[in-house]
């Protein structure tokens, strides 16, 4: 499939006081340690997570984005949410190359999104990057604070290990019918 474009960014469109709210917020939730291939792999996954309500204002506003996005891009045919990931990263975590999506299904992944929740100041590392032909290449405009991405779930991405500070995200994922 060739997409055109491969993302949509919202540059810096959250206010930081709404991001630190959200941080703040996320913080207060049970963490857990972050999975890849439905189990706790520290070589592919470092990371701790904790989980929205699907009818918290969180999720609404995640929800608002991939619309959004959606309706400008790729008018993909989605139902509804796949859950809010709130996501910390401190020293030496990571997520290695993956895709969100996990086989062709009637409820399946089709869009992710990304928001940066804290300022690049607050940490080094971390980067979020695309793969194109197994070579690594990342989105202008997406490490300010208050940034969203939105793209289809089956691009491969990754967030490089943080070297210093803390990084804080928040993800979010709309499923729907089979792509045909």
């Amino acid at each position: 499939m060739i997409l055109d474009p491969h993302f949509w960014i919202f540059p810096e469109i959250i206010d930081p006081e709404l991001c630190n709210l959200i941080i703040e917020k996320g913080n207060k939730l049970p963490a857990t340690e972050g999975i890849a291939g439905g189990e706790v792999q520290h070589d592919k996954r470092k990371s701790m997570i904790a989980w929205f309500e699907n009818t918290d204002w969180v999720s609404g506003l995640c929800s608002h984005y991939i619309n959004l996005a959606n309706e400008q891009a790729w008018n993909f045919d989605i139902t509804e949410p796949d859950g809010v990931q709130f996501t910390k990263y401190g020293i030496g975590e990571f997520y290695e190359a993956h895709v969100d999506t996990f086989k062709l299904s009637d409820n399946m992944r089709k869009l992710s999104l990304v928001i940066q929740l804290n300022s690049p100041d607050d940490y080094e590392g971390g980067e979020f990057f695309f793969f194109d032909d197994e070579k690594p290449w990342k989105p202008e405009n997406f490490e300010k604070q208050g940034s969203v991405i939105v793209f289809p779930s089956f691009l491969l991405h990754q967030v490089k290990p943080v070297t210093s500070g803390k990084r804080h995200s928040l993800v979010s994922w709309f499923v729907g019918p089979q792509m045909k």
